[in-house]
């Protein structure tokens, strides 16, 4: 489960050889964009959740290098 700003939603994302997490662009635009960012994962003792902080990213640098928008979430 994902957890942008006010919005959650739900996802079947990929672990990468077990060291990173495939997103999807969609939610990676919602990312940029969002005051806040948590994500759901299920741990060895039970749900575990990752909070991500973007306000620190230049939004025109993130353009110009991945040609990314930042995104509203939608509402579920």
């Amino acid at each position: 489960m994902v957890r942008v700003d006010d919005a959650h939603h739900y996802h079947g994302w990929n672990w990468i050889r077990g060291r990173f997490l495939s997103m999807d662009k969609g939610t990676t635009r919602e990312l940029i964009g969002a005051q806040i960012f948590k994500i759901q994962i299920p741990g060895r003792r039970g749900p575990e959740i990752a909070e991500f902080s973007p306000s620190g990213f230049d939004l025109a640098r993130v353009k110009e290098s991945c040609d990314l928008t930042p995104k509203k979430p939608g509402r579920n």
